[in-house]
């Protein structure tokens, strides 16, 4: 992102016209314009030819809050302080702004840096992705895209290790209000708690010279996505029978262990609603059939006497 080598002329312009101005002197004059021409191409500055410009940047450039960060505004760099014009960086992860992000261990998002400023038009960035204990450690790993972004990694430094990795622009983007990069970026497989993303952005005025460009940064800590509760224990009523509290939850990850458990106690549920219905259902069945027994014997009972009764009278009369 830190375009080092742009105003003036390289040193390998520097050496090349240094060598064509000995051949010149030496050789004859109608050479003189072949050398001439192959000089101007060599003074323009280097990232305007060089298609991989991204490669040749320097990097732990993004501003961040870590050890041995600088900005591309220094003095070597851009000369200029950071968000100090009326544009900005913005960092968006799957279309959604970064500050609204939660990762999950181990997923692949889309990201998107766009750098914007009404009044230039060549644009570049670099971002990283650092543990927020030390700010050392990078976590997760970066996937860049063809013609747009690449992924490079910085050497031991600064009191860090080697291994700090770096998403940047492939080649700087001309026109237009804004330059907007996409890149993937997948998360650690295991939750390490709170991490830092870090973007600078440049904004160039294209004028092939250092001054006039104008970097911005921002950073962002963002958490991961926060463990399901556990499962309520289930409510024993007096009566002896389970019923259980417990409700299928919408699982995060296919085939985990709390959707498995979940649905178990669901079924369970079920089956125990199941056997407390059948259960009623014969108590019932039982209950009317005593009832049916028991008031066919009075009936019976009773017509007996009335026959006797009826005989006796018929009898002594």
């Amino acid at each position: 992102m830190c375009w080092c080598v742009k105003g003036g002329m390289s040193s390998r312009a520097v050496r090349f016209l240094s060598q064509a101005f000995d051949w010149v002197t030496r050789r004859p004059i109608e050479r003189a314009g072949l050398a001439m021409v192959l000089a101007s191409f060599f003074s323009v500055p280097l990232y305007l030819v060089s298609k991989p410009f991204g490669s040749i940047i320097a990097l732990a450039r993004t501003g961040g809050p870590f050890p041995g960060e600088q900005s591309c505004g220094t003095s070597e760099c851009h000369n200029t302080t950071s968000n100090s014009g009326p544009g900005s960086v913005s960092i968006d992860v799957d279309g959604v702004p970064i500050s609204a992000y939660l990762y999950t261990p181990g997923e692949t998002v889309e990201m998107t840096v766009r750098v914007q400023d009404p009044a230039q038009q060549r644009w570049g960035f670099q971002i990283t992705v650092r543990d927020a204990d030390d700010g050392c450690m990078s976590v997760g790993s970066f996937f860049g895209r063809p013609a747009d972004t690449i992924v490079r990694t910085e050497g031991a430094g600064s009191g860090c290790a080697a291994g700090r990795e770096f998403a940047t622009h492939d080649v700087a983007k001309l026109g237009g209000s804004s330059g907007v990069f996409t890149f993937d970026w997948m998360a650690p497989v295991a939750d390490v708690g709170p991490i830092i993303f870090a973007a600078a952005g440049n904004a160039a005025d294209g004028n092939n010279a250092r001054t006039g460009d104008l970097i911005y940064t921002t950073s962002e800590s963002v958490d991961a996505v926060a463990a399901p509760p556990p499962p309520p224990d289930p409510v024993v009523p007096a009566g002896g029978v389970v019923l259980s509290t417990l409700v299928p939850s919408v699982p995060r990850f296919r085939g985990s262990r709390s959707s498995r458990y979940s649905v178990r106690a669901s079924a369970l549920s079920r089956f125990a609603s199941l056997i407390l219905t059948k259960q009623v259902a014969l108590i019932r069945f039982l209950g009317a059939r005593a009832w049916r027994s028991t008031n066919g014997a009075h009936r019976s009972s009773g017509s007996f006497r009335h026959k006797r009764t009826f005989r006796l009278r018929h009898l002594r009369a």
